[in-house]
């Protein structure tokens, strides 16, 4: 019997989605039926891989994001 040749796999990382409205509520779970409020709270919750859907609208705050994305994994802040 033949030995089946080694293969290496890199996992695909299946991105987070959270959603942004100014009409949210940071305490909502940030999907797209209950959105988060503020950009800060979206970035305190993101992992890599983490796509934020930024929603139409005007913002008040600014935030900062301590957490790195991977080659494989970027975090993205998008309109939608």
């Amino acid at each position: 019997m033949k030995e089946a040749p080694a293969v290496t796999v890199t996992p695909e990382v299946v991105p987070n989605e959270l959603y942004v409205a100014p009409d949210g509520l940071d305490s909502n779970p940030g999907t797209r039926a209950a959105p988060l409020r503020s950009l800060a709270r979206a970035a305190r919750l993101v992992t890599p891989g983490t796509i934020v859907n930024v929603l139409p609208g005007t913002y008040h705050g600014g935030f900062r994001t301590t957490v790195d994305g991977k080659p494989n994994a970027r975090i993205v802040f998008r309109a939608t």
